[in-house]
């Protein structure tokens, strides 16, 4: 038995597989979204294969058995791996250990590569043989039909019975029937026929056919006056079980979902439509199907109606006239109605899946932003804000306005979702529009707005940086420490008064006024020598302790400063009574004669 944890491992890795392959399709493989699940796919994928060596997939029509044990399923034929790779006619698929990112992402390349009216699925098999892909093996129907051991077990018995036209086994059936009646006739209970007896007839039957055969082989294939019928084919033993799955299957198959089949109408009619007034009289239609799609939360029948009008757009024979009218048919996919049913859906229910909701939201043009930064400040769950957050950090890096916009807005937590955002732009110049958050009423906003600031690596006046250091939260104040201590900004004495003059100074730890003193003297240098020489020679008649300790930083503060006015007030300090002061003084000054030779 095959252990559940390693199951469980290979189901995870199948469904990362799968959402590379849908994502690298949706986006396209150089965007940095596909690209980030390939990594983790390949990183996964080669643990996985360290330890066990091979991983080996049989494939059947809608799942993946490994070691016996599905570990991968889907109902539908679209984007199922399965199914892309058994219609391809694809029965095992295998990797092993050596495999590199680059055969893995030509693998995918290779898989979801589209195809030419004129070419069959078996091209999937014939590019992946050209590839010559290393650490990767396929088994076709192909190599297991032509293997004499897998016909052998095809073809279970060997009797001239099997190859017996129907019209010649009738009068044996026939026999058969007249003879059980006499028997029950007779008073004895009607049985088989003795096997002397059938093996007597089909011996007969078997010389007949032989005979028959021959005499097809002498003449060149053909018997005269011989009929067939259609039902002259060899016959298998099926089992009741069997004949259960058959039927099953068949109804499956034969089963016809009339909101798909209509849908797959409507993509036959646009991708075939000429007319320019059929195709701007289907726009409302459209709308109407996105807007019922998305109430359902259908995002993957969503997707496929999108790629058909995508498809559709990039067709070069039509004019710009019917351009416009499939142009407007994806626009209207950021629509304020779809949008609000875009929200009404997903706060209904947390866990609705973000795979395929990512793969629409990727299908959306850079002019949607607005109407995602609109939708981002309507939901409720942070799992759904935060997959559109990786979205607008792709649509909105050339237009970021519409984020820069919405920083003003009163509900803070969307506000914070858009620091979250233009953080992932890394764009130094938006810092400045970020810069005042830092004074935001909300504590998770200032502690955000900081991070990003951060992340921008932004320049300039450090003003509203500086202002922070008298916030409540210390880890907001150390933070903005950080951020200055970086000499990416500058800052006159003047906006660090209210800091180092506020009630609340005194009170911080020695370590925080330490690395204050080091950041405003590195920012503002002998601006701050007279604040300095008052600290070394104010009254200690209250708060003494603090106040020798701010005196002995403002001694190392102007030993660092050394100019002539500086080092005056060191002298000053000299002469203090106080042992404290009076010695970070004279360390000071010993320090800058040291440097000077």
């Amino acid at each position: 038995m095959v252990e559940e944890q390693e199951v469980e491992s290979v189901r995870r890795l199948l469904a990362l597989l799968e959402k590379t392959f849908k994502t690298s399709r949706a986006y396209g493989p150089t965007h940095h979204l596909p690209q980030q699940f390939m990594q983790q796919l390949y990183e996964t994928l080669a643990a996985h294969l360290a330890v066990r060596g091979t991983l080996s997939l049989l494939v059947q029509r809608f799942e993946f058995y490994y070691r016996g044990e599905m570990v991968y399923q889907k109902a539908a034929q679209n984007e199922n791996l399965a199914f892309k790779l058994y219609g391809a006619g694809i029965r095992e698929l295998s990797f092993s250990h050596g495999l590199s990112q680059e055969t893995l992402s030509s693998f995918l390349e290779t898989l979801g590569a589209a195809y030419e009216m004129t070419t069959s699925d078996d091209d999937v098999i014939t590019r992946l043989w050209e590839k010559n892909l290393s650490a990767v093996s396929i088994v076709t129907a192909e190599e297991i039909v032509k293997n004499e051991e897998a016909v052998r077990a095809l073809i279970p018995q060997d009797s001239g019975t099997l190859n017996t036209p129907i019209s010649r086994l009738s009068a044996i059936t026939e026999a058969e029937a007249a003879r059980q009646a006499d028997e029950r006739r007779a008073g004895r209970p009607a049985t088989d026929a003795s096997n002397d007896s059938r093996d007597s007839s089909v011996q007969d039957i078997s010389k007949t056919e032989t005979a028959q055969q021959a005499k097809e082989a002498a003449t060149g294939g053909e018997v005269e006056g011989a009929v067939y019928s259609p039902l002259d084919l060899p016959a298998f033993d099926v089992s009741p079980e069997e004949l259960e799955q058959l039927a099953l299957q068949i109804k499956a198959e034969s089963h016809q979902d009339t909101p798909t089949y209509l849908l797959d109408m409507l993509k036959v009619i646009v991708a075939s439509e000429k007319s320019a007034d059929v195709l701007f009289e289907l726009r409302g239609l459209f709308r109407e199907i996105f807007e019922s799609l998305i109430d359902e939360g259908n995002w993957k029948q969503l997707n496929s109606v999108v790629d058909k009008l995508r498809e559709v757009h990039r067709r070069g024979d039509l004019a710009e006239e019917q351009k416009k009218a499939v142009s407007d048919m994806l626009d209207s996919l950021h629509g304020p109605k779809q949008m609000d049913a875009m929200a009404s859906r997903l706060n209904a229910d947390p866990h609705v899946a973000t795979e395929d909701l990512l793969v629409f939201f990727l299908h959306l043009p850079p002019n949607a932003v607005p109407s995602l930064c609109k939708l981002l400040g309507n939901l409720k769950f942070d799992e759904h804000r935060l997959t559109l957050c990786d979205v607008l950090a792709a649509l909105a890096k050339d237009k970021p306005e519409p984020l820069i916009k919405g920083l003003t807005d009163s509900r803070w937590s969307y506000v914070r979702n858009l620091l979250v955002v233009i953080g992932k732009l890394r764009n130094p110049s938006l810092a400045q529009a970020v810069q005042p958050l830092a004074a935001h009423p909300d504590a998770g906003v200032r502690r955000e707005a900081l991070k990003t600031l951060s992340m921008l690596g932004g320049t300039g006046m450090g003003n509203p940086i500086v202002g922070v250091l008298i916030d409540p939260d210390e880890e907001i104040r150390l933070s903005a420490l950080s951020l200055l201590k970086t000499g990416k900004y500058t800052t006159p004495f003047s906006a660090w008064t209210p800091v180092v003059t506020h009630q609340e100074f005194l009170n911080r730890p020695l370590s925080e006024l330490r690395t204050t003193f080091e950041v405003m003297t590195r920012l503002v240098g002998a601006e701050c020598v007279p604040y300095c020489h008052h600290l070394l020679t104010q009254r200690l008649w209250t708060n003494r302790k603090t106040k020798q300790s701010l005196g002995a930083l403002a001694a190392e503060a102007l030993g660092q400063i050394g100019t002539p006015e500086a080092i005056s007030a060191l002298e000053a300090g000299k002469k203090r009574f106080n042992r404290v002061i009076r010695h970070a003084s004279v360390t000071a000054l010993a320090t800058l004669k040291r440097r000077d030779l």
